[in-house]
């Protein structure tokens, strides 16, 4: 991630036109020079939709120069339990 506020700050606006709600954060909330970009995510996001997502951080992080090209490589998996299954392990 950038570090710092301006690059974050970027990064959210260029997320969001793109459809991604990635909300920047930085001096209070987290330590100068440690800026990012925050993200949520709900019961209510599908598959597709994270893996969108994820696409979205690449590309964007790609374009500021803030992600290199040959380190990113996403595969999303998602466990699913079913009703009253133990959420251990």
């Amino acid at each position: 991630m950038p570090g710092e506020a301006p690059p974050v700050q970027q990064m959210g606006r260029e997320l969001y036109e793109a459809g991604v709600f990635g909300m920047s954060i930085g001096f209070p909330t987290v330590p100068r020079g440690k800026a990012r970009p925050r993200v949520m995510i709900s019961a209510a996001h599908e598959k597709d939709d994270l893996n969108q997502g994820l696409e979205e951080f690449a590309a964007v992080g790609r374009k500021l120069g803030v992600i290199g090209y040959a380190s990113i490589n996403f595969t999303l998996h998602i466990r699913t339990q079913s009703p009253g299954a133990s959420l251990k392990g």
